[in-house]
């Protein structure tokens, strides 16, 4: 075999062993991404997704006004042209950096205008001169008014059955001697009507998280075949309850309410 096949294979054999890039990911890498803005403090509200909905509740984000602006733009972008439908009619072409629908300052301070509930669509396109590079489309709603409240019921996990309830305005106070209570839970069972999964985060003495995709909402969990309730010892201290409801199942979609309820076990 001579030298120059042996350097040939050698020099394969390194290519080979290197990481290779698809096509797709290079496309993923240089695709148009947008993020929904609250142009009073210039705050990422969420990512807009193509083929998705986001529902944002105003009163959850205190959101008043709100601007679109570009995060990944193709290389190549020399401008982009930005379009908003729906309650409020924008568009706008941008040729520097920040891409914003509304504009900025020229001191990186977003311009916005007001977040009035109803049904919008987004579009980009992304040109160099006047050929196409990427183009985008979303959709997004702003929802004035948040569900009635939450509400928690306390549960005796030992005999499974309901103690007392709480909304997140109240702070509890739990004698668990008086009540003769060894084990203890808590079940979410009043929650916005599109509720499809529940998050727990308890803080306090006991540190748990749970996911529930299925009702009951319990914080520790339930035998679905016969109603047992799963529970944890009754610790004494000062606990907070964070409880956080989604329009999908496993904490996926979009987050329509946080719940914190503080208690204290004696």
């Amino acid at each position: 075999m001579n030298l120059q096949l042996l350097k040939f294979l050698g020099l394969w054999v390194i290519f080979c062993a290197l990481p290779q890039t698809s096509i797709s990911q290079i496309a993923e890498e240089e695709s148009l991404k947008f993020n929904l803005i609250n142009s009073n403090s210039d705050r990422i509200i969420a990512p807009l997704k193509e083929g998705n909905t986001l529902k944002i509740y105003l009163s959850h984000y205190n959101l008043k006004a709100f601007t679109i602006a570009a995060v990944q733009v193709p290389p190549e972008t020399q401008s982009l042209k930005m379009k908003c439908t729906g309650v409020i009619n924008q568009e706008r072409i941008e040729n520097l950096a920040p891409f914003s629908l509304f504009g900025d300052d020229g001191k990186s301070n977003y311009q916005g205008t007001a977040a009035l509930p109803g049904s919008y669509t987004f579009t980009g396109e992304s040109l160099k001169g006047s050929t196409l590079l990427d183009d985008f489309r979303a959709n997004f709603s702003f929802i004035n008014t948040l569900p009635g409240p939450m509400r928690l019921v306390l549960l005796n996990a030992d005999k499974d059955l309901p103690v007392c309830s709480f909304t997140e305005e109240d702070i509890g106070i739990i004698n668990t001697s008086g009540l003769k209570m060894k084990t203890f839970s808590f079940e979410l069972n009043q929650y916005p009507p599109n509720t499809q999964s529940v998050r727990f985060i308890l803080q306090g003495p006991i540190q748990y998280q749970r996911l529930e995709s299925s009702m009951p909402f319990s914080l520790f969990g339930d035998v679905i075949t016969n109603g047992d309730f799963y529970g944890a010892n009754a610790i004494q201290g000062n606990y907070s309850l964070i409880v956080q409801t989604y329009d999908a199942v496993q904490g996926k979609g979009n987050l329509i309410r946080t719940m914190i309820f503080r208690f204290k076990m004696e």
